[in-house]
């Protein structure tokens, strides 16, 4: 059941969007439930806690930190807000099925089920997680500007993204699913966008995956 929520939910808000003269669908929602669909139900059963996460979640924390720092340290892109807070919230869940699904799901996840056996889930985890963060840390580059831009660049678009993965896929090896990476991940930019709603503007550096609504008639 809850891995066909997880399906539903990017499609209804592909199709809200879709409706919507104001708001933009994103191909990347139904991306989302199709590779939601296509792993195994067994990807998406609540886990039962039986190890600590302490190391990895400072590990997560430290490196989001460092990476904010470096990104709001210096001139970037301010956006205005588009859509209600709810609405936004929506298309970051849409966002984030889709990326677990894809990086830590299919990326990982299958194949350490097929040809891992638990004790090299690192070398399983690299290169999704190099993926993860040259898709992140690219569009980064080239909207930073001012002083430090390479630096900024890797301590703000590749650095955390990086650590990030390796985190959300040794997590997800240790729950044995997506349940536990799709909840830390969406808290993670739920926090941006209640920021984002308190200062007024958002910062976009994500490869764009939208149909501006203009486009659609």
């Amino acid at each position: 059941m809850i891995k066909y929520v997880l399906a539903a939910i990017p499609a209804i808000m592909f199709l809200y969007a879709l409706l919507s003269r104001d708001a933009e669908a994103e191909i990347n929602h139904l991306l989302a439930s199709g590779l939601v669909l296509a792993l195994p139900e067994s990807f998406f059963t609540w886990p039962e806690f039986k190890t600590t996460f302490a190391l990895p979640a400072a590990v997560y924390g430290a490196s989001l930190v460092v990476s904010s720092i470096a990104i709001l340290s210096g001139p970037h892109p301010k956006v205005p807000l588009e859509g209600p807070f709810l609405e936004r919230l929506g298309h970051q869940m849409g966002r984030i099925i889709n990326e677990e699904a894809l990086f830590r799901g299919l990326l990982f996840l299958l194949p350490l089920k097929f040809w891992g056996n638990g004790e090299d889930w690192l070398w399983f985890a690299l290169p999704q997680a190099v993926l993860f963060a040259l898709v992140h840390a690219i569009p980064v580059y080239f909207v930073i500007r001012g002083r430090g831009r390479a630096v900024r660049a890797f301590a703000g678009g590749f650095l955390f993204p990086l650590a990030g993965a390796l985190v959300l896929a040794y997590v997800g090896m240790l729950t044995g699913g997506l349940l536990v990476p799709v909840a830390v991940h969406f808290a993670t930019n739920a926090l941006a966008e209640v920021f984002f709603q308190v200062v007024g503007w958002k910062t976009v550096f994500a490869i764009g995956g939208a149909m501006p609504a203009a486009e659609r008639g």
